[in-house]
């Protein structure tokens, strides 16, 4: 084999260049070049692929100035190119954090543009967090997550990854620009829009989540909307992999106050201040979990509803303590004067935050993890029912709010459902009006009916049936039940008893004397005849004998005679008490 060669992997070219020969034990199985490539943290190795990337800024003797269209263009072979899979051309900067800088590139091999993000470490040094972004990066396939191209060193030997370049603008910047009174961005960007596109950060996250990766500095900052309505979650430096390992932050590496508390912090506390959870502002790193990103969503949705960040301060130290604490701003408008004229930020989207959202944000933002969604799907849940105009689980609607926004989901049939609604009405009055005459007429019908009966019942009262006035007394409803009747069943004496009949005897019939109330006769197989009992003086008394059990006995109307009868014998008649 002649060296230097090249080797194609898949997109990647490698440039195989020989330094230095060495002998080695010559070993039965056949000759092979060892080639390490570089992992993702920097490292020394046997044989490395020399890359070189652009300088942070384009120099005036790398870069002309295109007269026809302003833009600016690398001359070829300058220092301002890098040979991996063709050559990156780094055309200015577009952005710098706490954790590198990010190029616009172009890509003269496929034609295209990217993003290109350096590693800010020296020289020569290591960036373990910056590969394991890119790692994580690689493993998140979502439309909604920006797709990593490659990954590399640059001539000095700092870390970089090239990545898909989206045209647009973040989300802070929009909600800048509606809080400042853009027209266009009010128009292009009223509140439903802003509700879906935090759908897609939602469900971006639930992606991410069922991955097991944490994202830990979710804000408005970091995520890109696109000009055709892309929405790319971004920036995943501070990504954590659940059940991994992380080292706690030393005390060398706290952070000072910048003032800008919506910047991105490393050290003993990692994350954005402004939204970033309390058990991230207590550097509780072992009890971070999908919650921790919740928070982070629900100060996002804040911050589209309102404009503003969730928690304000002016040191870092009352940001962090507010954080700590749940101190989170008021979601009520705020009102200033601008020219003379009072502003109402909001108002661009619809006025004030409807009570539904609002609950929904601070379910997400509780201080107690347990409080919060126990998922992104629950959230996303929410959201999504607001949209469609039903009720949120954070908001606990009664039934009237149920109604009322079943009307409200219902617009075309409303107005249909209410002529309906007052027909019915109409028609339900008439019937009750027709109910409430009928009524009258049966309570009439049932006075007379009872008062019939009671004088029936008085009737037979005087012919001394009792049996018969105790029916007629009976059938008066017990609504009904005037003196009159309390006078007549008052006479029928009708009270129930318990008498036990000496040497219990057993009872066949027991008649009601017709004349004597309180008095009962008692047909008595035991003594072979009647018995008279006396409810007032509660004794027994045998007044006829039978001779046998007779198969039938009768009293008379006037209740002056009795009889009883027999198939094989006379019939026995006697006179009553």
């Amino acid at each position: 084999v002649e060296y230097p060669a090249s080797v194609q992997v898949g997109d990647v070219t490698l440039i195989i260049e020989v330094k230095a020969v060495q002998q080695v034990a010559v070993s039965p199985t056949p000759s092979s070049l060892e080639i390490t490539i570089p992992q993702r943290a920097v490292t020394k190795s046997k044989a490395s692929m020399a890359v070189t990337i652009a300088q942070r800024t384009p120099t005036r003797g790398n870069v002309q100035k295109n007269a026809s269209t302003g833009t600016s263009s690398a001359q070829p072979g300058s220092a301002n190119e890098a040979p991996l899979q063709g050559k990156y051309t780094l055309v200015r900067e577009i952005a710098r954090g706490g954790m590198g800088q990010i190029y616009f590139g172009e890509d003269p091999q496929l034609k295209r543009n990217v993003a290109v993000k350096v590693s800010s470490v020296s020289e020569g040094g290591e960036d373990p967090r910056f590969s394991k972004e890119a790692e994580v990066l690689a493993q998140l396939a979502h439309p909604n997550i920006v797709p990593i191209y490659n990954i590399g060193v640059d001539a000095e030997s700092r870390p970089f990854y090239s990545m898909k370049l989206i045209k647009g603008r973040t989300l802070q910047a929009v909600l800048n620009a509606i809080r400042d009174g853009d027209a266009a961005a009010v128009k292009e960007y009223p509140r439903a829009t802003l509700l879906t596109i935090f759908r897609k950060v939602c469900d971006a996250m639930m992606f991410a989540h069922s991955k097991g990766i944490l994202h830990r500095d979710l804000k408005p900052e970091n995520i890109m909307v696109g000009e055709y309505g892309e929405v790319l979650v971004m920036d995943w430096g501070l990504a954590k992999v659940l059940g991994e390992r992380e080292e706690q932050g030393s005390s060398s590496s706290r952070v000072h106050d910048t003032g800008d508390y919506g910047m991105t912090m490393e050290g003993e506390v990692m994350g954005t201040p402004q939204y970033m959870s309390p058990e991230q502002a207590e550097g509780m790193v072992a009890e971070l979990d999908a919650r921790s990103d919740i928070y982070s969503l629900g100060g996002i949705l804040y911050a589209t509803l309102t404009l503003r960040p969730p928690i304000e301060g002016t040191t870092l130290d009352e940001v962090l303590t507010k954080v700590k604490n749940g101190s989170i701003s008021s979601m009520i408008t705020r009102r200033v004067v601008k020219g003379g004229v009072t502003v109402s930020a909001p108002s661009a989207m619809g006025g004030e935050v409807p009570e539904a959202l609002q609950a929904v944000t601070m379910k997400s933002m509780a201080t107690d993890q347990k409080k919060r969604y126990a998922s992104i799907e629950g959230l996303a849940a929410d959201i999504e029912a607001y949209q469609n105009g039903f009720a949120t689980s954070a908001e606990n609607a009664g039934a009237l709010k149920q109604v009322s926004l079943l009307i409200k989901r219902n617009k075309g049939v409303s107005a249909l459902m209410a002529l309906l609604i007052v027909g019915a009405l109409i028609f339900t009055i008439r019937i009750a009006a027709s109910e409430r005459i009928a009524s009258q007429e049966r309570n009439t019908a049932r006075r007379a009916a009872a008062e019939a009966h009671t004088v029936l019942a008085e009737a037979a009262e005087k012919e001394f049936d009792g049996e018969t006035m105790q029916q007629f007394l009976q059938k008066v409803p017990e609504d009904l039940r005037t003196q009159p009747w309390e006078y007549m069943n008052n006479r029928l004496n009708s009270r129930l008893w318990e008498a036990n009949m000496p040497g219990d005897a057993e009872i066949r019939h027991v008649f009601s004397h017709p004349k004597k109330p309180g008095v009962f006769l008692i047909e008595t197989p035991t003594y072979q005849g009647f018995t008279a009992f006396d409810v007032a003086t509660a004794t027994f008394q045998v007044f006829l004998k039978t001779d046998g059990t007779p198969n039938g006995s009768a009293i008379s109307n006037d209740g002056t005679r009795i009889v009883a009868w027999f198939k094989k014998k006379q019939p026995v008649d006697g006179v009553c008490l």
